[in-house]
């Protein structure tokens, strides 16, 4: 955090914020659970950073160059699953009760995911086509809803393997009473 205030939030300096952070958690089983706090942390100052640097309207940013972001996010969700297995294996040997979760790990993820929608969203039209990412441990699609949109049908993105054999894409269909502006889907 203080290293982002340190080197300021422009628009050059965060896509190297973002790879850094992307080399730091390319083993996601190196990282142990103070080391995943600390980088979701991370991953909110800077969606937070870009966030502001998008707001001025003045930057040259693009989503594009924080996408990296959800590689970090997707690494720490998969430290905390590799974890949580362990964890109950270890108590099912044992013959423990697994008491130990990660409900922390996913909320905090959820809430990533969620800014990181938004930040995408804010540099999208209505009416866009949605900008899709898939990780190993999440799907996520952003739409930005034009004001006609009643019923809005959207597909949850689909990954490589899934859209080369055929699989039909799961999809949600927002009322149009419940519509709003932007969906993180």
């Amino acid at each position: 955090s203080k290293l982002v205030t340190l080197q300021g939030a422009d628009d050059q300096a965060i896509p190297g914020l973002v790879n850094s952070l992307s080399t730091v958690s390319q083993y996601s089983s190196e990282l142990t659970e103070t080391s995943a706090a600390s980088l979701l942390s991370l991953v909110d100052t800077v969606t937070s950073a870009a966030s502001a640097a998008m707001e001025t309207g003045s930057s040259g940013l693009a989503p594009i160059a924080v996408s990296g972001l959800l590689d970090t996010i997707n690494a720490v969700a998969q430290s905390a699953t590799k974890a949580q297995r362990r964890r109950r294996l270890l108590s099912a040997h044992r013959g423990l009760e697994d008491t130990a979760g990660s409900a922390q790990t996913a909320q905090a993820t959820q809430a990533l995911l969620q800014n990181f929608g938004a930040l995408v969203a804010d540099s999208m039209l209505p009416g866009q086509a949605a900008a899709e990412y898939s990780q190993g441990e999440f799907r996520l699609g952003v739409h930005v809803l034009a004001d006609g949109d009643a019923n809005a049908s959207l597909a949850v993105p689909q990954t490589a393997l899934e859209a080369f054999s055929g699989v039909a894409a799961s999809t949600v269909v927002i009322p149009a009473s419940t519509a709003q502006a932007s969906l993180v889907v």
